[in-house]
């Protein structure tokens, strides 16, 4: 069993974490990278994978600023079902 160091930001863990959770529901292309590793670990570990996969995009894209392109090598399309509001919310005014 490979020993993971607890070292690193819980709150970024977190963030990445749930953002992996919302990538494997919408993205196609993450989904099957997550079910690759599924197939091999277990659910919590397959999570992990990905959120460091995406841990690691967001390091590239904002050192060497340039924009998002793919995700292990495949081009990645947002599907067409991304979470939108059923209505636009309205703020009143005080």
């Amino acid at each position: 069993m490979k020993h993971t160091p607890k070292d690193g930001n819980r709150y970024l863990k977190y963030v990445f974490t749930e953002s992996a959770l919302k990538a494997i529901i919408y993205y196609a292309q993450i989904k099957q990278f997550y079910q690759r590793k599924l197939r091999k670990t277990n659910a919590a570990v397959a999570r992990t994978i990905v959120a460091k996969e995406l841990a690691r995009i967001v390091y590239y894209v904002l050192t060497r600023e340039e924009p998002f392109k793919n995700f292990k090598g495949i081009a990645v399309n947002k599907s067409e079902s991304w979470p939108r509001l059923a209505r636009p919310v309205r703020y009143q005014v005080i």
